[in-house]
């Protein structure tokens, strides 16, 4: 699903540079769940903007589902991201003057060419609100929910358009341990059900530990398996 090789990214401060990826080689298999580990400013986030398309500041190669990721042009980047990848991240990052029908429709607004049959976006959204658990919050305004089903709401739009991968930044990280752990059941059934392939940076522990594997980063590399948790 995921091959990168020799991915190289650095920051422009002032006339000198600063290396956040170092050369990450990873691959990640179709249905894969992956927890990527490591402190704050190991270059974690930095890769997940990458492998979603989001930087394309980069050099080295990335190749997702098959397509390298620097030969897409700025309007088939748009629809790579929109279409095959669903993003996760810590601040749910959802409109309150919406209702959460409208935010997990959101997708559908990017779509291009003829515009989709509003009844089948209606009824794909319902879909996956109640899929996430939360069918009767449709109406609501995400302001009126709890961080949990905030977070489930964030999940719903992330599936819009059955992606093939799913990237989260810290998708627990607002929650108590309790929802983090329902969170976490339903990444576990996405893998199983629907062989999404999972790509989670985190520092929860319980998320790690469910992973099939866990990546640890360390000023920009990735440690060999042998030497992590050293």
């Amino acid at each position: 699903m995921i091959r990168a090789r020799g991915v190289h990214k650095s920051y422009r401060t002032g006339k000198s540079e600063l290396p956040v990826l170092r050369g990450v080689d990873l691959e990640v298999a179709t249905g894969e769940f992956v927890a990527v580990v490591g402190r704050s400013g190991s270059g974690k986030s930095t890769l997940l903007g990458i492998l979603g398309g989001l930087d394309t500041g980069y050099t080295g190669t990335v190749e997702v589902g098959g397509q390298d990721l620097r030969k897409l042009k700025d309007a088939q980047l748009s629809g790579y991201r929109n279409a095959s990848i669903g993003f996760v991240f810590q601040a749910f990052h959802l409109l309150d003057y919406m209702s959460c029908r409208d935010n997990v429709a959101l997708p559908a607004l990017f779509v291009r060419g003829p515009g989709q049959d509003r009844a089948a976006t209606r009824a794909r959204a319902e879909e996956l609100l109640a899929r996430v658990g939360i069918a009767e919050k449709a109406d609501a305004r995400p302001s009126t929910l709890s961080g949990g089903q905030r977070q489930r709401l964030a999940i719903a739009r992330a599936l819009f358009h059955r992606p093939a991968l799913l990237i989260g930044d810290e998708p627990t990280g607002n929650l108590d341990s309790n929802t983090a752990e329902e969170v976490l059941a339903l990444f576990l059934k996405l893998c199983r059900d629907d062989k999404v392939t999972l790509v989670l940076v985190t520092h929860d522990t319980t998320i790690a530990r469910a992973a099939d594997r866990v990546i640890e980063m360390r000023d920009g590399v990735i440690v060999p398996a042998q030497e992590v948790g050293a």
